[in-house]
């Protein structure tokens, strides 16, 4: 479309000097009007037309963004639906003594669904052995506790605690941190 008004202009330009060149003659001279008439009406066509689309366009986005936003909304609910028809397992940490000092005593205890398999392990640096916390079912109060001792020679530092829950097919899992700090050195005893 542009290309023929492009050609059109370009043919006037050529009539428009062949009528300066030649002399003004009236049929040319109408014919010459005529189209610049046609030509200004194709170009009104032509913004129509952009206009247009370009309203089209916006539309468009407009809805694209309406199905985007619905969409979302249709995730949200059918999540809802399925955690109240069938609710995630429950799995979290209810206590962790923490900081604790080396060589010290530690309990976890962990809420979850009763029935669930949970296992607990601790990550600890290559050289030293990690407590061997195994797995538990839980009970019927929904809790499960382990107990261990850290060791003496364990580096004070922040230790990486994961636990998994298994039950009906379902599996969750936490992560929690256990902090281990040396103990304070006794004061030096000075003598007289």
């Amino acid at each position: 479309m542009l290309r023929r008004i492009g050609v059109l202009v370009c043919i006037l330009g050529l009539v428009a000097t062949l009528v300066a060149c030649s002399g003004p003659d009236k049929t040319l001279t109408t014919n010459v009007t005529d189209l610049q008439t046609k030509v200004t009406a194709m170009q009104k066509t032509v913004d129509a037309s952009t206009a247009a689309d370009t309203a089209l366009r916006t539309d468009l986005t407009t809805a694209q963004n309406q199905v985007k936003q619905l969409t979302t909304r249709v995730t949200t609910l059918e999540t809802a639906l399925q955690n109240h028809v069938n609710p995630p397992l429950v799995l979290e940490i209810k206590s962790l003594s923490s900081p604790v000092l080396q060589g010290a005593r530690v309990t976890l205890v962990v809420k979850a669904d009763a029935g669930a398999r949970v296992s607990v392990s601790m990550k600890v640096p290559s050289g030293q052995t990690a407590p061997k916390l195994g797995d538990q079912t839980v009970g019927r109060n929904g809790e499960a506790t382990w107990t261990w001792n850290v060791a003496k020679t364990l580096p004070a530092g922040t230790y990486a605690i994961a636990i998994s829950s298994a039950y009906q097919g379902k599996t969750a899992s936490a992560n929690g941190n256990l902090v281990v700090n040396a103990p304070t050195p006794a004061p030096a005893k000075t003598t007289k």
